[in-house]
């Protein structure tokens, strides 16, 4: 039976592809909504996305090819390698504009990476199996999760230090903040809660049952709210950041084994990517309500919007390939 099979009232995206564009402007404006513009072959098991300051380069943690993947944005097209052993999961560019931030799943830290030359050139000690670094937040810094040892690191992006570190429930996997940076919100896979920060007052305030399985969330626009995909119960769960109660969920037209939510640089959409049925859900935020889903390659596993809001780049673990995807207006 098709995955699609219980949601026709949804339109369905199956992708035209465009190829590797080169001209993206047109590609954008030749392809239907939500079509797909290009399929990247990036290496193994591509997890984190990132964008430099300009947007031109996209830099994929291709996690089971233990390289980081540089693509041309303006292009689509693949403009090199760097080699980062250990099973990078993580990868953010600093503010020098130099170097990068990655981390080594299969080993306890977060190195620095030359871009000019790929040398290590600093590391920073968190424990076993740090994941995806999650920002940015006021003054960059980012949320770094660290799975086997139960704990969120605070990375300063500008100094390439460890402010501080909070403990967590077990396997904290990715984590998200209030817009002014006072608030982390932390999902414990194992463990069926969220943890609660207060970056300001640096101390831990709560931690919540939310679910089976919760593994990846985001703050919506204004505050107010935390989206948390709930992987195990196929639904989104919204809490509310103050009271931290659920007061809602939205489970029609989320697929199987929802992994994550990522917003529209405009605010008005969420995406959730189904790992199970190998889909993206989208959420219209004003009416909480997924409105279409797409069609992308096997375990859609980590999502990013490009900073110019049109396009979303999903990896995909199971097919080793990186869809980009235009976003209509």
């Amino acid at each position: 039976m098709s995955a699609f099979t219980d949601f026709v009232q949804y339109p369905q995206y199956n992708a035209t592809f465009a190829g590797n564009a080169g001209d993206v402007a047109a590609a954008l404006m030749q392809a239907p909504d939500y079509g797909v513009l290009a399929r990247l072959d990036v290496g193994q098991a591509p997890h984190q996305i990132s964008f430099s300051a300009d947007g031109s380069t996209a830099y994929i943690a291709a996690a089971g090819s233990d390289q980081i993947t540089m693509v041309d944005t303006r292009k689509l097209e693949i403009s090199g390698h760097m080699a980062a052993p250990g099973v990078p999961l993580g990868v953010i560019p600093l503010t020098d504009g130099k170097s990068l931030a990655i981390t080594r799943f299969h080993g306890e830290e977060v190195l620095r990476y030359d871009l000019t030359d790929g040398t290590v050139s600093g590391h920073l000690t968190t424990g076993g199996a740090p994941s995806l670094i999650q920002g940015p937040l006021p003054g960059n810094r980012y949320l770094v999760s660290v799975e086997k040892a139960n704990s969120v690191w605070l990375l300063n992006a500008d100094t390439f230090q460890m402010d501080a570190h909070y403990p967590t429930g077990s396997r904290p996997f990715p984590a998200a903040a209030t817009s002014d940076g006072k608030y982390a919100f932390v999902p414990n896979y194992d463990d069926d809660t969220v943890t609660v920060i207060d970056l300001v007052g640096q101390q831990v305030t709560a931690t919540i049952p939310i679910g089976k399985n919760p593994s990846g969330g985001a703050v919506l626009p204004g505050d107010e709210f935390y989206a948390i995909a709930v992987r195990g119960e196929n639904r989104i769960a919204l809490m509310d950041t103050r009271s931290y109660e659920v007061t809602g969920y939205i489970s029609e037209g989320i697929g199987e084994s929802p992994f994550s939510v990522v917003i529209s640089v405009d605010g008005k959409k969420a995406f959730v990517n189904n790992t199970a049925s190998h889909d993206v859900s989208v959420i219209d935020l004003a009416k909480k309500q997924v409105v279409t889903r797409i069609k992308t390659g096997e375990i859609p596993i980590v999502m990013a919007v490009h900073p110019d809001g049109n396009t979303l780049w999903v990896s995909c673990e199971g097919s080793h390939d990186v869809y980009v995807i235009r976003i209509p207006e």
